[in-house]
């Protein structure tokens, strides 16, 4: 009970000290952070991050699945937890399972996914794909800001999140396909986390 407490007053610091942090940001600043692959002691982290920002369920099992995965990545602002990004390699390309930030429109999100893009086309993957619910307009100017086309809308593909997500249920069903000699960038750093720098 002790070490729960403990790690509920450790993450009220964090919450409080993110909040001063991106309270200095200019309007549409986007906050520094560092990204990394996913790692197990980063687990509980990305599940708390996931259960406050998104009307979804997701169980254990998805978070344990998303280990094995070398796609997923998540993002961080001085030792603190800002992003998740969980992926899976699927029909010959990538797809991006959830996506996921700590502070809305501080380019958190396009980071980690910006960094998908490049790692894959570095590997020779050149296709992407991605479901979201279609009253997330943010998401899905990001999305489409990105490169990304809806190809389909599924009708009730989000029945199992009908208490906690605004009706429609319907999701748009997004892809995106990279030329084989487009351009790739410079690729973003991913390096891995040191256990100093955990977010609780």
């Amino acid at each position: 009970m002790g070490n729960a407490r403990q790690k509920q007053r450790k993450h009220q610091a964090n919450q409080a000290k993110l909040q001063l942090l991106t309270d200095a940001l200019n309007p549409g600043e986007a906050l520094p952070c560092s990204l990394a692959p996913l790692k197990e002691q980063l687990l509980p982290c990305v599940k708390r991050l996931h259960k406050a920002r998104l009307p979804v369920n997701y169980s254990d099992d998805y978070f344990q699945d998303a280990l094995s995965s070398p796609w997923c990545m998540t993002a961080s602002h001085q030792g603190i937890l800002v992003g998740a990004l969980i992926c899976k390699e699927m029909e010959g390309g990538l797809r991006v399972q959830s996506l996921v930030a700590e502070v809305p429109r501080r380019g958190i999100g396009s980071k980690l996914l910006k960094a998908l893009v490049q790692r894959a086309q570095a590997k020779g993957i050149l296709e992407f794909s991605l479901h979201v619910h279609v009253r997330n307009q943010a998401a899905i100017a990001l999305y489409d800001s990105m490169g990304f086309r809806t190809s389909i809308t599924k009708s009730n593909y989000y029945h199992r999140s009908a208490a906690t997500l605004e009706a429609p249920l319907d999701a748009h069903f997004m892809v995106k396909t990279l030329a084989v000699d487009e351009p790739s960038g410079a690729l973003p750093a991913v390096t891995e986390i040191s256990s100093a720098d955990e977010s609780a």
